[in-house]
């Protein structure tokens, strides 16, 4: 396996971007092209998550697969008053590393995969470019900070501090006057287009949370629930666990059987 940290200077933000990248090694392997999982963290952390709690490592060799996990602050990986990381990611991320990688041109191959805050930007991403990736898996959704929260939610101490801490985090980013709103992936759900008559039909949306997630098991189930609505090709599925990395490992082992055997 070789592992590397790539740290970008990017134009569209004015900073550095740290990328973390993971690869299959083998002499064997050398002028082929990888499946790519795109993965986007959860607020309060980095694209280590994936590697060193999330086991993401554990499929790089078995499944022959490259984990691109940059780290960015906790803006939601989307355009707003807190800057343009969206572009980032469309503009600057995406294409500078397909060019650098040995990364599958297919969009089939190339998925999208994030946690909490990172499954918002996972599923705005793929509602932004569906010609980039055939597949979002979407664990323990934040969707919309302005919803009422389960009351059982006091009872989890950790999560509950967790939802106090991230709430000024979007309410500066989700302001009212601002294009990127709460309600930003109920919209773009409910207009997705397909940009080739095959897109909708090759395009997965991935939908977990977990059975005792008091913070956003509600919010998971009701875009779940607006995809089906529109037609798109989605899943639903609980796994053990809370707001946490236990389920958050058992959805992805879940998600990679599912996508890959």
């Amino acid at each position: 396996m070789i592992r590397m940290t790539l740290k970008i200077d990017s134009l569209i933000l004015h900073e550095t971007v740290e990328v973390k990248v993971a690869l299959p090694c083998s002499i064997l392997n050398i002028g082929k092209k990888f499946k790519t999982v795109w993965a986007l963290h959860c607020a309060m952390s980095s694209g280590d998550i994936f590697f060193e709690r999330l086991s993401m490592l554990d499929y790089v060799e078995s499944l022959k697969l490259i984990v691109v996990a940059p780290s960015l602050p906790n803006t939601f990986f989307v355009n707003s008053n807190a800057g343009k990381y969206g572009d980032f990611l469309d503009l600057e991320l995406y294409p500078m590393l397909k060019n650098m990688l040995p990364i599958s041109e297919n969009r089939d191959d190339n998925l999208l995969l994030g946690v909490s805050m990172g499954a918002y930007g996972a599923l705005s991403w793929m509602l932004r470019r569906s010609d980039f990736f055939s597949t979002v898996v979407a664990i323990s959704g934040y969707y919309d900070h302005t919803l009422p929260y389960d009351d059982r939610l006091k009872t989890q101490r950790v999560t509950f501090a967790l939802s106090k801490i991230i709430h000024p985090y979007m309410e500066k980013i989700f302001l009212s006057e601002d294009s990127q709103s709460p309600n930003k992936i109920e919209e773009g759900i409910s207009s997705f287009t397909f940009k080739e008559k095959t897109n909708k039909e090759n395009t997965n949306f991935l939908f977990y949370t977990g059975s005792c997630d008091y913070l956003t098991k509600e919010q998971t189930k009701h875009i779940y629930d607006l995809a089906m609505k529109h037609g798109l090709k989605a899943l639903f599925k609980e796994v053990d666990g809370e707001h946490d990395v236990k389920a958050w490992s058992l959805a992805i082992k879940d998600a990679m059987d599912k996508i890959f055997n």
